[in-house]
């Protein structure tokens, strides 16, 4: 079973206008509520492609009940913490740009994070374990290394996507892959990285402080699948940026779900990148393997 935890999750309110003006009432031209959250994201994207998931974190109040009801009518398994305070609503206004404001996150008390550790206690030996996206404020950045320590079991596959001092402190935990970006990867070390060969290097100082794997997107000069024995570059031969996002987590679960090799399962989380890409995050599996048509890979 896989499952995903998303420790700040939100209603995401996006309305569309002809032009953003400061000080003056607008007409929308359209509207959206959608529920959102790393974690939540995968988990619907892994319902597009017929795997199935548990989503697993806090919410709260009529924003918490959207979230929900609503992955509940797109046929998600949900275990929510339900917490006192409200989940945050994101206001997007897309213009001809767009404008964010980023929601106050709600408290979360000791309980509710004894309630979530509960929560995980389901999960067993060859279960997968999705920890996405920020730490909200109201929890220690080690929030991440501590879900891990409270699994039942070592032989859960835990996978990793979030940045700075949370993902660093999971290392300590052995995570089966963690997923970063060249850019966040030079942040973590206070530097800079100007050639594949920089962030094989700086890749692999993560790989000695503890994690199994490590997936690092090079923008649209590809990504790198790196471990102890070996190291693989993939690109895309269309012109194609890729994010090491939401998208190719997903993709990496679903084809190591349907029993790819580790190798075959960075290949096609590289091609689930790109389709989401051009398909608003929408594909479909068939797209995904359309795209993996136009993966290339060499050995590092």
């Amino acid at each position: 079973m896989i499952y995903t935890v998303t420790l700040d999750p939100s209603m995401d309110y996006c309305t569309y206008i002809e032009r953003l003006s400061s000080g003056k009432q607008h007409h929308a031209k359209s509207q959206s509520t959608v529920p959102n959250g790393e974690g939540i994201d995968v988990s619907r994207m892994l319902n597009r492609f017929n795997v199935e998931s548990r989503v697993l974190g806090f919410i709260g109040g009529f924003t918490g009940d959207f979230i929900r009801v609503g992955l509940v009518s797109e046929g998600l398994s949900t275990d929510f913490v339900e917490i006192a305070g409200d989940t945050r609503i994101n206001v997007k206004v897309i213009a001809s740009d767009e404008t964010e404001i980023i929601g106050v996150s709600p408290h979360i008390t000791a309980d509710d994070l004894e309630k979530l550790y509960g929560n995980l206690e389901q999960l067993t030996a060859g279960d997968t374990l999705v920890l996405a996206g920020r730490v909200p404020d109201a929890l220690s950045t080690n929030v991440y290394q501590d879900i891990i320590q409270h699994l039942v079991s070592d032989e859960v596959k835990v996978i990793v996507d979030t940045l700075g001092q949370p993902l660093f402190d999971t290392l300590k935990e052995k995570p089966y892959l963690i997923t970063i970006n060249d850019k966040a990867l030079a942040d973590m070390f206070h530097t800079t990285l100007a050639t594949t060969a920089e962030v094989v290097c700086y890749g692999r100082k993560l790989l000695q402080q503890g994690a199994q794997n490590i997936i690092v997107s090079l923008g649209a000069n590809g990504a790198l699948l790196l471990n102890e024995t070996h190291g693989l570059k993939a690109s895309i031969s269309k012109e194609t940026v890729l994010t090491t996002g939401t998208a190719m987590v997903s993709g990496f679960v679903a084809a190591e779900y349907m029993g790819k090799s580790l190798r075959d399962a960075f290949l096609y989380a590289v091609a689930t990148d790109a389709a989401a890409l051009f398909s608003d995050e929408s594909c479909t599996w068939d797209e995904v393997e359309t795209w993996l048509e136009d993966v290339e890979s060499v050995d590092l």
